[in-house]
């Protein structure tokens, strides 16, 4: 069997397992700036027999376990959405990776309006920097705040909302600036609110938005420890939707009605195991569509 990189674009390659009778299987792998490695799009050909298919995954799993040990990773993490039938799982285990929680994927439309909690938070828009792209317009307060304050002021938030979070305990995760570099780096337009009340800052909300009709992605939500369950992810939740709304309506010149009023979707991830997390996005008519097992390998 012979293993072929191609590389994609900077970050991302695409590899394939090819044998006698031609290809085998193939996956997609990113590097991240949280220091993993992502093995994502695994697809094999049809018809394969077992005594083929099963030393091409290993190989494949092998190979991405040397690679992000050569480059100085983390770990490596793979999403098993297709449930991987047995024999690729034993290939998964003998490359040294763990079945380590269930990733739940939640949606819900921006139509729907969560009741108010009768909080007195208010919510700003804070940049990360001049590169950070955001295609929602909103009335954010202003404050007169230095790039590096900015940057601080982020850190200092991420790293209280990670006391005593339920979000893939025990796993590796990754640190502010990790998580930072990874929000700035995504292809797509991305908002980043933040919840205060007074002068402290008590919960942040990421959203990536991929265009007109195309839907957001809630890429975090995250509390202090000490305001959780006070209705401040519910107010951040508000806020975002009522984003959505305006970021859908505002393309709505030259579509036909059925078009302009058409329901955009609102994507959220969590980790089966938090209960928290579960409780809020069913509570806010969030549906679960899919689960997947999360697999993790370090190094």
């Amino acid at each position: 069997m012979q293993l072929t990189v191609l590389r994609e674009s900077r970050d991302c390659e695409r590899w394939r397992v090819s044998g006698e009778s031609g290809e085998i299987l193939q996956a997609a792998l990113r590097v991240f700036p949280d220091a993993s490695l992502d093995l994502s799009e695994l697809g094999f050909c049809k018809n394969l027999a077992r005594n083929v298919a099963k030393p091409a995954a290993k190989l494949l799993f092998d190979h991405a376990v040397g690679c992000a040990a050569q480059n100085h990773l983390r770990y490596v993490r793979f999403i098993d959405w297709d449930s991987v039938e047995s024999d690729h799982k034993s290939s998964l285990k003998s490359a040294g990776f763990i079945a380590a929680t269930q990733i739940q994927q939640w949606v819900c439309s921006v139509a729907f309006r969560p009741p108010s909690s009768g909080s007195r938070l208010s919510v700003r828009r804070l940049d990360l920097d001049n590169q950070l792209r955001d295609s929602v317009q909103l009335r954010p307060e202003q404050r007169s705040i230095s790039r590096k304050d900015r940057h601080a002021t982020l850190v200092h938030l991420l790293e209280r909302c990670f006391t005593d979070s339920e979000d893939l305990a025990g796993l590796p995760t990754p640190t502010a600036n990790m998580l930072l570099a990874t929000w700035d780096a995504l292809q797509d337009a991305v908002m980043l609110l933040v919840a205060h009340s007074g002068d402290e800052d008590v919960g942040i909300a990421v959203v990536s938005n991929g265009g007109l009709g195309s839907g957001c992605t809630l890429e975090y939500l995250a509390v202090v420890p000490e305001q959780r369950r006070r209705g401040v992810a519910t107010q951040l939740l508000i806020r975002i939707l009522e984003s959505a709304r305006c970021s859908s309506a505002g393309g709505s010149s030259g579509r036909n009605e059925q078009e302009a009023s058409r329901e955009v979707p609102l994507t959220a991830w969590c980790d089966g195991r938090n209960s928290a997390a579960v409780e809020f996005y069913r509570k806010n008519e969030f549906t679960c569509l899919r689960e997947a097992r999360l697999w993790i390998r370090r190094i």
